[in-house]
């Protein structure tokens, strides 16, 4: 069971000029089918439309800003870069994104998983930027979260998210 996929780059974004992490809140089909069943999601073959608001809801996961690595012409920093500005709005330098580690991705996909941290100001924000890329589908809210009340969240089995947004909090909670 092998499924073909790209590698991928998470970021942590510390924003320090007031003490969150900044993470995004992201519309996932496949959590979605899993938590509520295919049944709600179709009716003789046809895809249902109409699903309640908070049947909905139970699609979204919290997760580290990130992006799969399709451009061959740009480095795994680069494109993380560019998935900072594009989902969470922040211009950042990929020379100043500092490693967390790489991961692979077990079970169908088997990609690399390259994971950053970075720091990020106010200041960085740049207007008109941040949600995601319409085009490509996405649905994506940023979310902030104070350091301070992070952890928490870690062992919270009512908050949907991947394992590598855990990986990275705990990283944080060791070398920070």
């Amino acid at each position: 069971d092998v499924t073909h996929s790209h590698n991928s780059c998470g970021i942590l974004l510390h924003n320090i000029t007031r003490n969150v992490f900044v993470f995004v809140r992201q519309f996932r089909p496949a959590v979605l089918m899993h938590d509520v069943g295919m049944k709600l999601l179709s009716v003789n073959g046809e895809t249902c439309v109409n699903i309640e608001h908070d049947t909905l809801q139970r699609g979204f996961t919290v997760e580290l800003c990130a992006g799969i690595i399709d451009k061959k012409d740009k480095s795994v920093e680069e494109t993380a870069a560019l998935e900072v500005l594009e989902e969470c709005g922040y211009r950042i330098n990929f020379k100043d994104l500092e490693p967390i580690s790489s991961t692979r991705l077990p079970l169908n996909l088997g990609t690399l998983q390259s994971m950053f941290y970075i720091k990020v100001t106010d200041d960085m924000k740049v207007d008109g930027y941040g949600g995601g890329n319409e085009e490509e589908g996405e649905l994506i809210q940023v979310v902030e979260v104070k350091v301070e009340d992070v952890l928490k969240s870690v062992f919270d089995d009512q908050l949907p998210r991947p394992v590598g947004w855990t990986f990275a909090i705990v990283w944080f909670c060791y070398t920070k």
